[in-house]
């Protein structure tokens, strides 16, 4: 943010309260869905966020763990099952529902564990 004569320039500003650095953010799907979260549940945290001029890097925080825990699980999953490309070569439909499924399961524990803490 710029301060000139006393004044704050407000074209520096961008959305959600954060300085135009020049940086670009990767908000991404878990981000907007933790955004959402502390926006309709948690209003007073996002503020603090808003406040501080932080909310950007929490959810790009937020991103980055919610994606990397999403796909560790999926891959434990999928080999705990035995949900192989053999049975994707061999029967696609029940690999697709297969996968579908533990998709489904992952996306709840990343829920309850990062969006909604």
């Amino acid at each position: 943010m710029k301060i000139t004569e006393n004044k704050t320039d407000l074209r520096n500003i961008s959305e959600w309260g954060e300085t135009a650095i020049g940086r670009r953010y990767n908000i991404g799907m878990w981000g907007e869905r933790r955004r959402g979260y502390l926006k309709n549940h948690r209003p007073a945290l996002y503020n603090h966020y808003q406040m501080n001029m932080a909310l950007r890097q929490h959810l790009e925080g937020t991103q980055l763990q919610a994606q990397q825990l999403y796909e560790t699980l999926i891959k434990q999953l999928a080999e705990k099952e035995n949900i192989t490309e053999q049975l994707k070569a061999k029967n696609q439909l029940e690999w697709v529902r297969q996968m579908n499924n533990i998709g489904q399961r992952v996306t709840e524990i990343v829920y309850n564990d990062i969006i909604y803490k």
